[in-house]
């Protein structure tokens, strides 16, 4: 385990600066004292590792498909960025224009319902409601009209009946006049009938002598008043004959009279009918057209008001959508490869035209010779450099080896770039339980004695078990000027576990402590302003290499045993367990390594 020399003997000097002699008889105890300060405790373990390439990556196309192109060739120093190949991306460039444009329509569709409506829609909203407040009119205008037309054609039609009743009632009151003047006339003839029958009656008369010489005779002869009786028997017969053809001339009048009534009665009635039925039509448009009306106004209105429904679904939609077009995009970017940092190129294992499988990974990392993987990245990203591209099986590598390829990095292209270091090393299981990723380091070059600030950028997460001793990898990058120092060179490497700055702190040799987490209980030897010493309970915090951080029991200026040890000198170190023993043991151990005695 490597020990810090120098740090040692710093804290040697303050030991002897710190040593209280006693000066005995023969032999006395001599007492080591320290003052309780305040200042900066770190705590660190330290392993030895190697120097080794950060960047040794093999790259693969995230996207497969025909090797179109491939714009360098083994041994070529590339940028960052600097393209490096490339395969026929027809396919995925035709996706991405589909998934861009179900990502606009989702969009628009979502903008939409964010709104509510587009202007076009409350436009055509509008006009639809402008049609159905003017059908709705229409049919009220045509229902008020109906109903008067109709008023007046039943007005009319009753018109028609009143006259058509005044019409058989002055025909009956002619037919009994008629009936009056014919009974008169009846009476008449029967008195004119007497009469003819008394006037008419033949009674026997005197006949005057034909000649001379002869008698005369009698023989019957009507009355003088008979042909005037006769006569008007005939016109009384006449009269009556007269009146009877009246009288039936007048039924068939009021019979006509009456079957006409009948027909406007019918007329009427069929008109009053078709009236109530083109009503009841027109009544029905306008509440037709009353609900038309209000289910347009209403429809507006809920198109109007955005819906969250309607709006989480299109957000889903979008976010789906977008999903793809990135996707597809990364597939389009996956079919050029780019140098993730400036190198070299060690090898390139396929030609054009042939087919590569994609990745939808940049690479693999190669491994130092500790056995941790680098570490790197790559981008699928395409980017503009040069593109003097390597055709045919000239110039181009095969996989079986190229210049400085790596012996476990595989790739269709293996980058390497030496310009940018790493240092890995082995800490055992107990050391490396401390470690953290982003914790500070110090690495010294064994062979210049240079040293660079490290940070720990990686952990194995599983060991490496030899002779029992179970290890764990750990990779640091390195910070500051690198010139000069190459890989494989070894370093020693130390990791802080744990700071406390403007700490209230004592020496590790002034505590006694079973436990190591902070909040520990310990105790310390305080010596009294008379020399005396009384033994104080601490709460220990960071438990550093040198020094421990005190978080109460003591305060600022007191004085603690540091180590109390028998001498037969009259001066000089104590004798017996070294300097800076902490109770119960040997001495300070390696520097981050050892622990505690």
């Amino acid at each position: 385990m490597w020990v810090n020399g120098p740090l040692v003997l710093a804290v040697a000097g303050v030991g002897v600066g710190a040593y209280l002699a006693v000066k005995p008889s023969t032999s006395s105890a001599a007492v080591a004292t320290s003052t309780v300060d305040r200042g900066t405790v770190l705590a660190t373990v330290s392993a030895s590792g190697t120097v080794d390439s950060a960047r040794d990556l093999g790259l693969n196309f995230t996207t497969g498909g025909k090797l179109t192109a491939i714009y360098v060739k083994a041994g070529q120093r590339v940028k960052a960025g600097q393209k490096l190949a490339k395969v026929d991306a027809t396919t995925v460039n035709q996706s991405l224009t589909m998934a861009e444009a179900s990502l606009g329509s989702a969009e628009a569709n979502l903008a939409a319902a964010q709104e509510g409506e587009t202007p076009t829609a409350k436009d055509a909203a509008n006009a639809q409601a402008q049609e159905s407040y003017a059908a709705l009119q229409t049919a009220e205008t045509s229902l008020t009209n109906t109903e008067k037309v109709t008023a007046d054609g039943l007005i009319s039609d009753q018109q028609q009946v009143t006259s058509s009743e005044d019409v058989i009632q002055e025909a009956q009151q002619t037919l009994a006049t008629d009936e009056s003047t014919l009974s008169t006339a009846e009476s008449k003839l029967s008195e004119d009938e007497v009469t003819e029958e008394v006037d008419c009656e033949v009674t026997a008369s005197p006949t005057p002598p034909p000649t001379t010489g002869s008698s005369p005779s009698s023989s019957p002869s009507p009355s003088s008043a008979c042909p005037g009786a006769e006569s008007a028997v005939t016109a009384d017969e006449t009269a009556v004959t007269n009146d009877q053809n009246t009288i039936t001339a007048q039924q068939n009048t009021i019979t006509n009279d009456t079957n006409s009534y009948k027909s406007t009665v019918d007329s009427y009635n069929t008109a009053v009918a078709q009236s109530t039925q083109t009503i009841d039509q027109a009544k029905a448009s306008v509440t037709s057209a009353e609900k038309s009306y209000a289910a347009t106004l209403a429809q507006d209105k809920e198109n109007a008001t955005p819906n969250p429904t309607t709006i989480a679904q299109d957000e889903a939609q979008v976010t789906s959508d977008d999903v793809t077009v990135e996707q597809d995009q990364a597939d389009v970017n996956g079919t050029v490869l780019t140098a993730p940092f400036a190198g070299t190129v060690s090898s390139i294992a396929d030609d054009i035209g042939e087919i590569v499988s994609g990745t939808g990974s940049s690479g693999s990392s190669g491994t130092g010779s500790s056995g941790s993987s680098g570490t790197g990245s790559s981008s699928s990203s395409s980017s503009s450099g040069s593109e003097g591209a390597a055709t045919g099986a000239s110039g181009v590598g095969t996989g079986a080896g190229g210049v400085g390829a790596s012996s476990t990095a595989t790739g269709f292209i293996v980058l390497t770039d030496v310009s940018d270091l790493l240092v890995q090393a082995e800490f055992d299981e107990t050391d490396a339980s401390s470690i953290h990723v982003g914790a500070a380091a110090t690495v010294t070059v064994n062979a210049t004695s240079a040293q660079l600030n490290g940070t720990v950028a990686e952990i194995d997460p599983t060991p490496t078990t030899s002779s029992s001793v179970v290890e764990y990898g750990v990779t640091l990058g390195l910070s500051g000027d690198t010139a000069g120092i190459r890989p494989g060179q070894s370093v020693s490497v130390s990791v802080i576990t744990g700071e406390a700055n403007n700490a209230l702190y004592v020496p590790a040799t002034a505590v006694t402590t079973t436990g190591t987490a902070v909040g520990s209980s310990g105790t310390v030897r305080v010596v009294n302003a008379n020399g005396t010493q009384t033994t104080t309970t601490v709460v220990v915090g960071i438990q550093g290499t040198t020094d421990d951080q005190i978080l109460s029991g003591l305060t600022q200026g007191q004085q603690v045993v540091t180590s109390t040890q028998t001498t037969t000198g009259t001066s000089g170190f104590p004798g017996g367990g070294g300097l800076f023993g902490r109770t119960g043991g040997g001495g300070l151990g390696g520097i981050g390594g050892g622990g505690r005695g």
